[in-house]
């Protein structure tokens, strides 16, 4: 049986949950999303960090509460790189 997703907006959280995860089980890298926020009609630049399972954005505040979105904002990811960390 397949799985489907209540909304868009839980891919969404889905999305960043999911790397947590994946963050998480390889603790010696960081996780870097480079991307874009669409908000009313402008771009914004957006980088997320993702360590050992927890997030953080360099360049907007985030929400912590999970049943909320990640970011209030329609997100457009482009680049996602593992740094290793020493």
């Amino acid at each position: 049986m397949e799985e489907t997703l209540a909304s868009p907006k839980m891919a969404e959280i889905d999305l960043i949950n999911n790397l947590e995860k994946i963050s998480s089980e390889i603790p010696n890298r960081i996780l870097k999303l480079e991307g874009l926020i669409l908000k009313e009609n402008n771009k914004e630049q957006l980088e997320i960090l993702i360590f050992r399972g927890f997030s953080s954005s360099t360049t907007h505040p985030i929400e912590i509460d999970l049943e909320k979105k990640f970011i209030a904002f329609f997100l457009y990811l482009q680049t996602l790189n593992f740094i290793k960390h020493l």
